[in-house]
């Protein structure tokens, strides 16, 4: 079986091969910017309903792995997030979370839910 590749990135491919014609073996520089790209679509990302939620926290038997799985699910943090968490990041006064240098090396604060609040402090 022949798999193709997406349209727009065959669509891509075939433009840089046009491009590259044009401006160094037809040595018309002029033309090249011209050849159009295709965008790649942005589709949604699939979210799961709260009874599979569910089912996925209770697939999780390590209590601590159980917490964190919750922690990234309830407060929408990245995996290297969950992983660098420190007790001194933990605003309890505030109910929030400081993210030390996420992504983009900034620093942020992020809603902590009351439930995993009591959780962390068990």
């Amino acid at each position: 079986m022949v798999r193709f590749a997406k349209p727009w990135s065959l669509f891509n491919q075939v433009g840089c091969a046009w491009r590259f014609r044009y401006t160094h073996v037809l040595g018309r520089p002029d033309v090249g910017p011209f050849v159009p790209f295709a965008q790649k679509p942005r589709t949604l990302p699939v979210l799961l309903s709260p009874d599979e939620v569910r089912r996925v926290w209770a697939a999780v038997t390590c209590p601590r792995d159980r917490l964190r799985l919750r922690l990234a699910y309830g407060c929408g943090l990245r995996l290297n997030e969950v992983l660098h968490l420190r007790v001194a990041d933990l605003d309890r006064a505030r109910g929030t979370r400081w993210v030390r240098a996420g992504k983009g090396r900034k620093d942020r604060g992020v809603p902590l839910p009351a439930g995993l609040l009591q959780e962390l402090r068990d």
